[in-house]
């Protein structure tokens, strides 16, 4: 028996309409290498620091930032990331990246499940890094 590719979307994937239905959050190691504490651009990110059980931020929001833990335990729920398989967030992974280019509100909601730490980069300063940055623009189309 032949298969032929189909233009029909498949059923799981229309009714999550989430960026997460086929792949989880970005790892970046670049983003965290370009605005890390000795990063060239840290001045363009700020440390933010959380509690356990915080809510960072909640699916709805407008992403005008993207966060990359750097110590402890993250974790994103919502549809699209559970059907994903994908809910721990790791240092090197980049939470919010795909809504803020995609110009979505964030589509999961990133709670802290211990006492964490993020570094947190701006919409303008990420484009500014894409677009002058050769190496990050491949890490992330590979991804």
């Amino acid at each position: 028996m032949t298969a032929y590719a189909s233009n029909r979307r498949s059923p799981a994937i229309t009714k999550t309409g989430s960026c997460f239905r086929l792949h989880g959050p970005v790892r970046s190691p670049r983003l965290l290498s370009l605005f890390g504490r000795k990063g060239p651009l840290r001045a363009n990110s700020a440390l933010y620091t959380f509690p356990a059980k915080i809510t960072v931020y909640s699916s709805g929001t407008a992403a005008n930032r993207v966060w990359l833990p750097i110590a402890g335990e993250v974790r994103l729920t919502g549809l699209g990331v559970e059907r994903a398989g994908r809910t721990r967030i790791k240092p090197g992974d980049a939470a919010g990246l795909t809504e803020l280019l995609a110009g979505l509100p964030y589509e999961s909601s990133l709670i802290t499940a211990t006492d964490c730490a993020f570094i947190v980069i701006g919409r303008t300063a990420v484009l500014d890094a894409i677009n002058n940055d050769p190496r990050l623009r491949s890490e992330l189309i590979r991804n």
